[in-house]
């Protein structure tokens, strides 16, 4: 689909300072196209030219697939969508992409019912309903066990109402940060790391993903395991922004720059 990411994650592992960072890029920074990429897409895609919100940086996946960006040089053969957002990740932040994952809400479910859900201490309450998105999010706050769908919301709130019915403003990056790291310290064992196989039938059956063989599924076993017998610490990582502008209706994040 050309829907636009809910939400975009670089995991860094670095083996020798024993750490994982988890950098969040903030899902409505601009974009700013040079002016043959511009006239590229007004040829080929005029709607998605003229499109609220085409510039974000979470929209870029669609423009490549629209822009059919096929590079000699490609990283990920056959996927435009994702060569165009990683080689623009690439050009801003200077960070190479050596594998991907894009995970689907059908998806996300899945994994998570298919490890017993995750314990999660809920920060606020959380009520937001979206019947377009069939999105529907009632959380309490407190600690309490999340199942696939309710996982999904926790992750995915970032608006909603508080009791007295106030609209309310949250920050998704550290509900989604809240919940990698819960996931991965009640999940990441050696007891789950010994169903790789099965894990990995799931993944692939709900995900889209450069980890192609179930070899380099067990390489990257054998790193989780590496990261849990080593006690790798984990850090949330976010990306400067300042001011934001609004572009064809659509309202944007500015990139800090020096």
């Amino acid at each position: 689909s050309y829907s636009n990411y809910d939400t975009i994650i670089i995991a860094s592992i670095n083996e020798e300072s024993k750490s994982v960072k988890l950098i969040d890029i903030p899902r409505d920074i601009f974009i700013d196209y040079s002016s043959d990429i511009l006239k590229e897409l007004k040829d080929k895609a005029p709607d998605f030219f003229n499109e609220k919100g085409s510039r974000k940086i979470n929209a870029a996946h669609a423009m490549g697939r629209l822009l059919n960006y096929s590079p000699d040089d490609a990283k990920f053969p056959g996927k435009p969508g994702i060569n165009f957002l990683t080689d623009l990740i690439k050009e801003i932040f200077a960070v190479e992409i050596d594998d991907y994952i894009a995970v689907e809400t059908d998806g996300f479910r899945e994994i998570v019912d298919y490890f017993g859900g995750v314990v999660i201490n809920v920060p606020i309450y959380m009520h937001y309903e979206d019947p377009a998105q069939d999105l529907y999010i009632h959380l309490e706050p407190g600690l309490q066990l999340l199942d696939g769908k309710s996982a999904e919301g926790f992750v995915r709130f970032r608006q909603g109402y508080n009791r007295e019915g106030k609209i309310i403003n949250y920050s998704r990056a550290d509900n989604t940060f809240l919940f990698l790291k819960s996931f991965y310290e009640q999940h990441f064992n050696i007891k789950n790391l010994n169903k790789i196989g099965k894990v990995y039938e799931i993944i692939k059956r709900n995900t889209e993903t450069s980890v192609n063989t179930i070899g380099d599924a067990y390489e990257y076993a054998r790193l989780a395991k590496k990261i849990i017998d080593d006690d790798f610490s984990i850090n949330h990582i976010n990306i400067s922004t300042t001011g934001k502008k609004t572009f064809n209706g659509a309202l944007y994040e500015l990139l800090k720059t020096e």
